[in-house]
């Protein structure tokens, strides 16, 4: 940095600035004296932090869903398939109690699907269990973590996703 004036400013003079204020802090601090970090120093190891850690990059590069259910109602859930035009497919295996969370579940799906949901709606005397289908059309999954939080309320089934 002997050559860089004092006034120019660029991601190499930054770095090498904050890598002797470490330096820096680190002598001052074995002699048991306190020092700040300076401004720049900090700023750039907060943002290569925010950068590398596991939400931010899931966040900006990530295309797969996390989904998790949330049982809104007061029926029991049984499995989330994602449904195509051909094709379906489970995505979300556990049975839900009311009022209870699935695990988070990753899925290679990206864009606009119909889901449906396997709702319990009677046990037979047998102690077999009768369960019903349940589809929401067209609803968006895009990449990240989601929540469906999906309800009943006077027959009628809903989905919310955020």
């Amino acid at each position: 940095m002997k050559n860089a004036s004092k006034n120019s400013f660029s991601m190499k003079s930054a770095i090498i600035r904050c890598i002797d204020s470490v330096r820096a802090c680190m002598k001052v601090r074995d002699k048991g004296h306190v020092t700040r970090i300076p401004f720049s120093c900090f700023f750039l190891l907060t943002f290569f932090g925010f950068l590398f850690s596991g939400c931010v990059a899931h966040w900006i590069v990530e295309g797969e869903v996390r989904l998790q259910i949330e049982n809104r109602s007061s029926f029991e859930i049984a499995r989330l398939r994602v449904v195509g035009d051909s094709v379906a497919s489970d995505w979300i295996s556990d049975t839900i109690p009311p009022g209870k969370k699935s695990e988070v579940v990753n899925g290679p799906w990206s864009g606009i699907f119909d889901l449906e949901i396997s709702v319990r709606d009677s046990v037979l005397a047998g102690g077999d269990t009768l369960w019903r289908r349940v589809r929401f059309p067209s609803e968006t999954l895009d990449g990240g973590s989601r929540v469906a939080k999906i309800a009943q309320k006077d027959g009628t089934w809903t989905i919310r996703i955020k």
